[in-house]
C-alpha cells in the first residue's frame, strides 16, 4: 500500500486519545430509529413509561425511547434502576451513532458465547470492530454489566465530538489508585470536561468508576451526548484535487496509531498493550507498521519494532540510545538515529 503527498488538511488532535469509530452513509445497515426532527431537545412527552415518574432521568428516559434507542423492558416499563448490560449499551451507541453520523458500517464477527440469531449481534459486532468495546477470547459477554469507566470511555471511542485531542488534568481524585487504563481517565476527565458527567458526588466530587451504571443514568448520558454542541473536528479540509490515498497519524503521548482515507474515516487502528507508548510509526509496503516505543515493564530499553495489524510484534531491536527517528530500506535493514553520552573533554576531541 503505497502513500502519496496529499494536500488533504487533517485536525490530527481530534482523534485524541481513544480511537474514533468507522461510520459510512451506505453500509448494509440494520432498520434505522426514527427521524424525530433533529438532536435539539424535544417537547417533553406525556410519558410511555409507568415506572419512571419522578426520577431526575425521566426526560432522558422518555426523549432516547422517542428517538427509537430503547423501547424500555415491556408493559410500559423502561426498568430505569437495572443495570445496563453490554448488549444493551451496543445497541444503544449504534442507534444514537446513527442519529449522527448515518448508518454504522456493520462486520462479520462471531462470539462464542452469543447465538447466531442473538438480535444484539450485529450491534456487538459493529462495536467490537469499530474499537468501541472489547471481546476478551472471542467472548462478547453480552449480560455483563457496564461500570462507570466503562461507558466514559465508550463514548467516547464512538462519538467524534468528544475525541478532542486534549489532554485533560486529573479532576476526580477517585480515578487514580485503581490501576485503570489511561485512556479511562483521559475519557472520564474528557466527559466532565464536556458537560455530559457531573460525577456521582459532589462535595467531595468524584467520579465511582468501578460503579455499574444504570439503564436510566446511560440513557441521561446519551442524551446529553447527543444535544451536545459539535464543534468542526476530524477532517477539516478536502479540497478539489487532493490525492487520494491515506493518512497515518500516531499523536504522542498515545496508545494507538490511526490510519484514515481520503474522506476521513478510520480504515484501521493499531493498537498495543496499555503499558506501551508509540513514539512514532511509519507505514511499511507489506501493511505492517514500523514503530518507536518507550521503555514499559517488559523492556527497560527504547526499541524499534515492526508490528502486524493485531499489534502482535514480529521483531523488535532494542538500544539505550535510540533517538527520534529511524528509517526503513529497501533492501530490508533499518537505518538508525542513536545518541551517545560523552565527555565535554571526549566532546572537544
Amino acid at each position: 500500500m503505497g502513500l502519496r503527498r496529499s494536500a488533504l488538511v487533517v485536525a490530527a488532535a481530534s482523534l485524541g486519545t481513544i480511537a474514533v469509530a468507522v461510520y459510512a452513509q451506505d453500509s448494509h445497515a440494520l432498520t434505522p430509529p426514527p427521524d424525530l426532527g433533529g438532536l435539539a431537545p424535544e417537547a417533553a412527552f406525556e410519558g410511555l413509561f409507568s415506572d419512571d415518574d419522578g426520577s431526575v432521568h425521566e426526560d432522558a428516559i422518555e426523549q432516547i425511547a422517542g428517538w427509537g434507542i430503547d423501547p424500555g423492558c415491556g408493559d410500559d416499563r423502561f426498568c430505569p434502576s437495572e443495570t445496563v448490560t453490554r448488549a444493551e449499551i451496543a445497541t444503544w451507541l449504534y442507534r444514537a451513532a446513527a442519529r449522527l453520523y448515518g448508518d454504522p458500517s456493520i462486520g462479520e464477527m462471531q462470539f462464542s458465547d452469543m447465538a447466531d440469531d442473538a438480535w444484539y449481534l450485529p450491534y456487538a459486532q459493529w462495536a467490537v470492530l469499530a474499537d468501541i468495546m472489547q471481546a476478551d477470547n472471542g467472548k462478547f459477554e453480552p449480560d455483563a454489566a457496564v461500570t462507570r469507566a466503562d461507558m466514559a470511555e465508550m463514548l467516547v471511542a464512538t462519538f467524534h465530538h468528544l475525541a478532542t485531542g486534549t489532554i485533560w488534568p486529573d479532576i476526580f481524585p477517585d480515578t487514580s489508585g485503581l490501576r485503570l487504563p489511561t485512556t479511562a481517565i483521559q475519557a472520564i476527565n474528557g466527559i466532565y470536561s464536556a458537560g455530559i458527567t457531573r460525577g456521582c458526588a459532589t462535595s467531595p466530587l468524584r467520579y465511582c468508576p468501578t460503579r455499574e451504571v444504570t439503564r436510566a443514568q446511560a440513557a441521561s448520558l446519551i442524551v446529553r451526548v447527543l444535544q451536545a454542541e459539535i464543534p468542526a473536528i476530524g477532517l477539516v479540509q478536502n479540497e478539489p484535487g487532493s490525492a487520494e490515498g491515506y493518512t497515518l497519524i500516531s499523536v504522542d503521548k498515545d496508545l494507538k496509531v490511526y490510519l484514515i482515507n481520503h474522506s476521513g474515516d478510520k480504515v484501521h487502528t493499531w493498537k498495543m498493550d496499555d503499558e506501551v507508548v508509540i513514539k512514532q510509526a511509519k507505514l511499511l509496503e507489506n501493511g505492517n507498521l514500523m514503530i518507536r516505543r518507550d521503555p514499559s515493564s517488559e523492556i527497560d530499553q527504547t526499541s524499534v519494532a515492526e508490528i502486524d495489524r493485531t499489534g502482535r510484534i514480529i521483531w523488535e531491536y532494542l538500544h539505550p540510545g535510540l533517538h527520534h527517528d529511524f528509517v526503513p530500506l529497501s533492501n530490508g535493514n533499518v537505518l538508525l538515529l542513536y545518541r551517545e553520552t560523552r565527555t565535554p573533554e571526549e566532546a572537544v576531541a
